[in-house]
């Protein structure tokens, strides 16, 4: 069986990735469009999974981008970066770690609690780095 020069393309392409990165390390929902795009580029591929694959996607991501928005209106009214104004707002990257750690569609409860855990954390963070003395 001989195999088609877009065959060892796609090959290479998931050698150089797997080298950046081995798979072990990354966390494997900011992998999923590159993996579809792959796919999309193979000869052998089946549409109809493409399309569950696609649609999936979209689903977990609009989950995901409610999720930051009902953080970010958390975040807000609770007011801190208007009364503390040496503290950072992290809210995204925070959910982003949240994200890395439960990035399943069904955890969105976690994914929330655990951003505003983070977020509470760093503030704390922020205030003993402007009021904490050497020893502390």
């Amino acid at each position: 069986m001989k195999k088609s020069p877009n065959f060892f393309n796609k090959l290479a392409k998931q050698i150089i990735h797997a080298v950046e990165l081995p798979l072990h390390m990354r966390v494997q929902w900011f992998d999923v469009k590159w993996q579809i795009s792959l796919y999309n580029e193979g000869g052998t591929m089946i549409p109809s999974l493409l399309e569950l694959a696609k649609l999936n996607f979209n689903r977990v991501q609009a989950k995901h981008q409610e999720e930051l928005r009902e953080v970010s209106r958390w975040w807000r009214n609770l007011g801190l970066t208007e009364n503390l104004t040496f503290a950072r707002d992290r809210s995204v990257e925070c959910f982003l770690w949240s994200t890395g750690v439960a990035s399943d569609y069904q955890f969105g409860s976690l994914r929330k609690t655990l951003t505003k855990a983070i977020s509470l954390i760093l503030i704390l963070d922020d205030v003993y780095d402007i009021y904490g003395s050497q020893d502390e």
